[in-house]
């Protein structure tokens, strides 16, 4: 009987976390040499520290969070349609002054 055996698991059951489970989509993708990764028509700017790297897209509703070695890169909305280039400006400036 299920009561039965619920009060023998009952002991042992601990409290969950208080944050929501992650149920985001997660995908990998590789950094293209232009500072991009590329999800469903678009491309998105990552740092150019990145090129050549897999990362972490997870992605849930109309938000992307993108991830290198278990650490928040940047986070964008999907934009409608495709052939969007969503970009965060920082990252280009980062890589005007690296290669000066």
């Amino acid at each position: 009987m299920v009561f039965l055996r619920f009060a023998r698991e009952k002991p042992h059951l601990r409290v969950l976390p208080p944050q929501a489970f992650d149920t985001s989509y997660r995908i990998y993708r590789k950094v293209y040499k232009d500072c991009t990764v590329r999800f469903e028509g678009n491309s998105y700017v990552v740092p150019h520290r990145l090129v050549g790297k897999k990362i972490l897209l997870r992605v849930k509703d109309k938000a992307m969070r993108i991830f290198s070695d278990d650490s928040l890169v940047v986070t964008y909305e999907i934009p409608e349609g495709k052939g969007n280039l969503v970009q965060d400006k920082r990252f280009y400036e980062a890589l005007k002054k690296a290669t000066r």
